[in-house]
């Protein structure tokens, strides 16, 4: 994990500002989309390939609540990305960096709720919700619709309570799940 937040971070650090027209289904011309967009994807499968290194047996008949331990995991991995998207956002003056932390908390909520259905795959959801966005996610160039989410500008809050609500849920149902072995 401390290896993907040092990739994570120069990623940020190369990407944060860049943008690049990618091919739209509702603009003609393509979309122009920060490349930050798609940072996130980083932590996001460090954090897939630690919840799915599991032990079952010794986890259930084990002392230390496992569950409880993934979720605290998560909670940091999002945090230090936040926290770096804060740092960065803040000396490079880059709204694409500022929201690195909001973003990474939405594409982590999905891959978590992901994970309970469909299993190590879900890794995979979070790039699909950038691809979506990617393709219909915008009325104009700078116009996202309010659920894509990952476009949206530093301090909108419902971009910001779309972030926790993916968050916590992705919590709870990993949380709960029944698909312990997965």
């Amino acid at each position: 994990m401390p290896l993907a937040l040092v990739v994570f971070t120069v990623l940020a650090l190369l990407l944060h500002d860049s943008v690049a027209v990618l091919p739209s289904l509702t603009l003609t011309g393509g979309t122009r989309m920060q490349l930050a967009m798609f940072v996130p994807v980083v932590v996001l499968v460090a954090l897939g390939r630690c919840l799915d290194a599991r032990l079952p047996a010794p986890e259930v008949s084990g002392v230390r609540h496992v569950l409880w331990l993934d979720a605290a995991l998560t909670v940091v991995a999002v945090l230090a990305a936040a926290a770096v998207g804060v740092a960065l956002g803040s000396v490079l003056d880059s709204e694409a960096a500022l929201v690195l932390g909001r973003n990474t908390a939405f594409l982590t909520g999905i891959l978590l709720c992901g994970r309970a259905v469909f299993g190590t795959v879900a890794v995979l959801l979070p790039v699909l919700w950038i691809v979506t966005v990617m393709l219909v996610g915008f009325r104009t160039w700078t116009d996202p619709y309010f659920w894509s989410v990952l476009p949206e500008p530093h301090g909108e809050p419902h971009a910001m309570v779309l972030a926790v609500t993916a968050l916590l849920c992705g919590i709870l149902v990993h949380q709960f799940s029944t698909r312990r072995a997965l």
